[in-house]
């Protein structure tokens, strides 16, 4: 079976519209693939919460380190993302 690679700044467990999306996308494909997917650590998750979205438990998830900076903040989301960019990418070359 092929690896099939997703790299995302937001996937499961985050709330956000698009790491709905994308976890759904990497469910439906690890039933043909084998899914990896490196992502960060974010700020998006909310606490205490429930979500309906479920994790396939084919899919293997690596977490690259993210500063909790403010995502509310210009600043603080542009030296995030440029600290999680650079992390997924040193995790990605592992």
């Amino acid at each position: 079976m092929k690896t099939l690679w997703i790299v995302s700044e937001l996937f499961y467990p985050s709330e956000t519209s698009t790491a709905y999306i994308l976890t759904e996308i990497a469910n439906g494909l690890s039933e043909k693939y084998n899914v990896r997917v490196i992502t960060c650590n974010n700020a998006y998750i909310a606490n205490g919460s429930q979500s309906d979205l479920q994790l396939d438990n084919r899919i293997k998830v690596v977490y690259a380190k993210s500063p909790n900076l403010s995502k509310n903040n210009l600043f603080g989301r542009l030296i995030r993302l440029f600290i999680s960019g650079y992390n997924l990418y040193k995790t990605a070359k592992k």
